[in-house]
């Protein structure tokens, strides 16, 4: 996840600590300074800590991969955009101007209700008292679980949608993002290294073509499958260079990264699926209004509940035409 989506969530953190702060002030009638805020102050950070570390695990590939936008009215239950797909290009024309190319470009509103998830933990000042005896954070332990459960619905929804929900597509499955048709699309036994390298062409040329060259791929994401082939497999026979390592050559503009479960059998079962994209926001961009927020704990007797949410507007794709899918039969 980038820098600024980091920073965002590290400053709605302290606010969400400086508001428990103040409803505890006012409670129990105490100085913002007094050593019992002081150390709850520490607790609560302590907290938000472990929360940070899960929402930002990068096992939770679809939140490292997708761009992704938290500033956002969290007040906000539908989302309106743009699918936009412009194609062509301007070129040297002669004096008499008849032979401009033709450009094109289509407009499509899309309107993308908000998605919402849930999350809660629970504990008593037994259990509490118990674990801080044994030197273990009980509270960090549940919130960290509560973060969990929050930040991988939100990694999922960004991927593909949620099928109980109106946002049934996401990154991964979206309808307007078109497929390749590879030559060469089992690989299953793994084909030579030359057909690996035309496959990885023909992705690419895939997005450059049908965008008449207005868009160009910056990235592939390809699944561990693919990875392994393109990265053990040499490119020609008697070529010391590996499949990878020829294509990166010949294409220094593209990165190719991994998504290590993400696209198995994102194309069907025993189907891989590849994505190449020009890799931008403007293009794709996973909106999530809140990633994580913490309610104060709810007591009942000597019984604690807090309620966690996150929400998502999905992965919205803007320019379907700047991505494309493709396929590979691994099995």
């Amino acid at each position: 996840m980038d820098k600024v989506t980091r920073e965002q969530y590290i400053i709605a953190a302290s606010e969400r600590v400086d508001s428990k702060l103040r409803a505890l002030c006012e409670l129990k009638g105490l100085r913002a300074d007094a050593g019992e805020v002081v150390f709850t102050r520490g607790q609560l950070e302590a907290v938000e800590e472990t929360i940070y570390e899960e929402l930002f695990s990068q096992n939770l590939e679809g939140m490292s991969v997708i761009p992704t936008r938290t500033a956002f009215d969290r007040n906000a239950t539908t989302y309106s955009y743009h699918v936009e797909t412009k194609t062509g290009n301007a070129v040297l024309m002669r004096p008499d101007a008849t032979d401009a190319p033709l450009v094109d470009a289509s407009l499509a509103k899309v309107t993308r209700e908000l998605a919402e998830f849930g999350a809660g933990y629970r504990y008593n000042i037994t259990q509490r008292e118990r674990a801080v005896l044994s030197g273990y954070d009980l509270t960090a332990s549940k919130a960290r679980s509560a973060a969990r459960a929050i930040a991988q619905s939100l990694n999922d929804h960004g991927l593909s949608g949620s099928t109980d929900h109106s946002v049934a597509t996401g990154f991964l499955n979206d309808a307007n993002v078109n497929s390749v048709t590879l030559t060469t699309a089992d690989w299953n036994p793994i084909p030579t290294g030359t057909l690996q390298y035309a496959a990885l062409n023909e992705m690419v040329n895939e997005v450059i073509t049908q965008s008449e060259s207005l868009h160009r791929p910056t990235e592939i994401l390809v699944s561990e499958y693919v990875w392994l082939a393109i990265t053990q497999t040499r490119f020609a026979d008697g070529t010391p260079e590996t499949v990878i390592e020829a294509f990166r050559k010949n294409n220094p503009g593209i990165s190719i990264r991994r998504m290590t479960t993400s696209l198995k059998d994102a194309g069907g079962a025993g189907v891989d699926r590849c994505v190449v994209w020009e890799r931008s926001p403007a293009v794709a961009e996973h909106i999530v209004p809140i990633m994580y927020d913490e309610a104060s704990p709810d007591k009942k007797g000597f019984t604690y509940s807090v309620q966690a949410r996150g929400s998502s507007f999905g992965t919205v794709v803007r320019y379907p035409l700047a991505m494309a899918y493709a396929d590979i039969t691994t099995t």
